[in-house]
């Protein structure tokens, strides 16, 4: 072997090393990142505990006690809903005041052609009047 083969070699092998020290380094990093949230997240939840235990401690059931009254004001809320949602009307009745909303339309339809009708034919006699004069 002669010097530039070893040169070679080297830089051959300091490339290796680079890349893998590369490597390391992003994984460590990502490593790090996640240590931090993980951290971070334990942190808060140690925060929440510590809320939990003071409210727990400063109430003694006080909103506990609001809570269930609140419940039991949507229970009745939902029964009264209910019972009036039984009376409603249903899909048949519905169907039977639309056909009936729809023969009157066809009624009113059938009178204003009518009323027009009527007006024309009134035009023309006074027309014929005003051309002809009164008989």
């Amino acid at each position: 072997m002669d010097i530039q083969a070893v040169k070679d070699w080297g830089q051959v092998i300091c490339w290796i090393v680079n890349f893998f020290g590369l490597v390391w380094v992003i994984l460590e990093r990502r490593n790090d990142k996640t240590n931090e949230r993980v951290t971070q997240l334990g942190q808060d939840i140690d925060e929440i505990n510590q809320k939990v235990i003071k409210m727990k401690a400063g109430c003694d059931g006080c909103q506990i006690d609001s809570v269930a009254s609140r419940i039991e004001q949507i229970d009745r809320d939902v029964s009264g809903l209910k019972a009036a949602a039984g009376s409603a009307p249903s899909h048949d009745d519905l169907s039977r005041v639309y056909e009936a909303i729809n023969e009157l339309a066809e009624k009113v339809n059938h009178l204003v052609g009518e009323s027009e009708g009527q007006g024309q034919t009134l035009r023309q006699i006074l027309a014929r009047i005003i051309e002809k004069g009164m008989p």
